[in-house]
């Protein structure tokens, strides 16, 4: 990096600077890969606290150039200004950074030696500030340097988080209106709730918002038993990484919503989701051919000209595949709108609730959770899959119909395994080649005799 001084002597600053720019590129020119794992991992623990140092400097300069007004005589409206504008910072971070070098220097004595030593990085020193910051004027000097230096020698040991708990726990209690303050931002808190889906052009959704501290327990005490991992039955670990699981738990949360006794109709029904589709989209055959595409929707486009015919769409216009919309006919909150090649309305086929409470009991009680291999979720969690799919005529009785969870429900659609019964009328699930070249059968999950009674 070159710099033009102005003068003959340079400072000992930049001389400084100079020399770290020259040891950050010995360090790029390093073999990483000739030191043991033991000496990387110290290397990554030294190199942290060398960070620490050298932003606690750029926190030193920041406040000088504060102090001086610096900014302002080259025409810049503040020094949070002139870190947006020269230095590309964000604005709100540009903020952080001056208020918290000013506090260093003013306030915070024992956070800045810590900060300089590089014993605490700057996002614990960010904390820090934060906590003492917010204590009421009514907490006199000798209390407030108390609660910095039991702040900053937590922070020499704790993680972020845990420190963040700390720091409110202080608040409550040197602040000698702590009950009060807690219930005013608790009230603030939830008035500020919000929760934001975002429909994207590909008919996803996204999500933004956020929620009380408690509502954030319900939720993630929630999820958490729902995404448990789900090992195979061999013991083959559960593939999907930590957010498809709790996406999917999401999803069970609303399912199991959906089915509450005391779920709101909405337009005089229960919940319904309509799916606009044609006979032939319904009842394609999805055996794939070896013409067929990877996706498993069967010989659905004829030679250059042809029309293609007319996917399922929900009620957004979004497409789905056939086996997507057979896989929704199982779930209890669709009714299929069957159109015509014109778009003409052939018929609005019935809701398909249409597993009765009795039928689903004798069901659970057979299968007692989901019945895929190896699974075994409560039966409150799943829904009644037809063997025989009901859209293809497929009978809503006992011997066509087995419990399985959202997620195996899912892979017996869209994953090529097949499910039928034994002799004992009992399910059996033969997986596809590329799961067992055998394609030998699998007896579903059954729950202990005990849990049958």
């Amino acid at each position: 990096m070159t710099w033009s001084t102005g003068t003959t002597l340079e400072h000992p600053a930049r001389v400084a600077l100079g020399a770290i720019d020259a040891g950050i590129d010995v360090l790029a020119e390093s073999n990483l890969w000739s030191l043991s794992d033991s000496e990387l991992l110290g290397l990554r623990i030294a190199q942290e606290a060398t960070l620490a140092r050298l932003q606690a400097q750029v926190l030193a300069t920041t406040r000088e150039v504060e102090a001086r007004g610096a900014a302002g005589k080259v025409g810049a409206p503040s020094t949070a200004g002139w870190l947006r504008g020269r230095c590309g910072q964000h604005y709100g971070a540009a903020k952080r950074e001056v208020q918290l070098a000013v506090e260093l220097d003013s306030t915070l004595p024992v956070l800045r030696a810590a900060f300089a030593t590089g014993e605490v990085s700057l996002t614990h020193a960010h904390v820090v500030a934060d906590g003492i910051r917010v204590l009421p004027a009514a907490v006199d000097a000798a209390t407030r340097a108390r609660g910095e230096a039991l702040l900053v020698e937590e922070a020499k040991h704790r993680n972020v988080a845990a420190l963040g708990r700390l720091a409110a726990r202080l608040i409550g209690v040197l602040d000698p209106d702590g009950a009060a303050r807690l219930e005013r931002e608790e009230a603030e808190a939830e008035v500020n709730e919000e929760f934001t889906l975002v429909h994207r052009y590909d008919g996803a959704r996204g999500f933004r918002g956020q929620l009380t501290p408690e509502d954030g327990a319900f939720i993630d005490a929630a999820l958490d038993v729902l995404a448990a991992p789900r090992p195979a039955e061999d013991g083959t670990p559960d593939p999907r990484p930590p957010g498809k699981r709790r996406a999917d738990a999401l999803m069970d949360l609303v399912r199991i919503g959906l089915r509450a006794p005391d779920m709101p109709w909405s337009g005089g029904e229960p919940v319904t989701i309509t799916v606009t589709t044609t006979p032939e989209h319904l009842t394609a055959d999805t055996t794939p051919t070896d013409n067929d595409t990877e996706c498993g929707l069967g010989s659905r486009v004829g030679s250059v000209g042809d029309p293609i015919p007319l996917d399922a769409t929900l009620e957004d216009g979004t497409p789905l595949s056939a086996e997507t919309t057979r896989r929704l006919s199982c779930d209890a909150w669709l009714v299929a709108a069957i159109i015509d090649a014109h778009g003409a309305v052939l018929d609005i086929g019935r809701r398909s609730r249409i597993v009765p409470a009795p039928m689903r009991r004798a069901v659970i009680v057979r299968d007692g959770g989901c019945a895929f291999p190896g699974c075994g979720r409560p039966a409150r969690w799943c829904q009644a899959h037809h063997i025989w799919h009901w859209s293809k005529g497929g009978p809503t009785a006992l011997d066509n119909l087995v419990l399985l969870c959202a997620h195996h429900h899912n892979v017996v659609h869209h994953h090529g395994w097949q499910v039928h019964l034994d002799p004992n009328r009992l399910p059996v699930f033969t997986p596809p080649p590329w799961v067992d070249p055998d394609q030998t059968p699998r007896t579903a999950w059954r729950p202990p005799p005990h849990l049958l009674i």
